[in-house]
């Protein structure tokens, strides 16, 4: 029997698998909530490997005009508080997928390694 497409769980496993941790090359899935209005990063994502929780951070600063890269739709925040921490990446989209649900948050990735994280 065939299953019916849903796509709020098709984002869900979208937003986990996002948030990538790959012990051997340090490689972190960064997933970022944005709110295209401000064109501001909102919120944050990522695996904590020193804590081994999957954290999500609220954006309290952002870089300035003048400092934002030519290619960039948006500020990048420059400065954070932890909103909310999970055990699961799993946990975490799915207050991912609130957030931007809530907000009218647009989703943005990034592939960084730890050394320049």
């Amino acid at each position: 029997m065939k299953k019916t497409f849903n796509v709020g769980d098709f984002a869900r496993r979208l937003l986990a698998e996002a948030l990538i941790y790959d012990e051997e090359t340090g490689a972190l899935g960064n997933v970022s909530l944005v709110d295209l209005d401000s064109e501001q990063e909102r919120f944050m994502a990522t695996y904590d490997p020193a804590t081994g929780k999957y954290v999500i951070e609220e954006a309290v600063v952002w870089e300035e005009d003048s400092e934002r890269e030519e290619d960039s739709s948006y500020a990048m925040a420059v400065q954070a508080i932890e909103y909310a921490s999970f055990k699961s990446p799993h946990e975490a989209a799915e207050e991912l997928l609130r957030l931007a649900a809530e907000h009218s948050l647009m989703p943005g990735f990034m592939l960084v390694y730890e050394e320049e994280a």
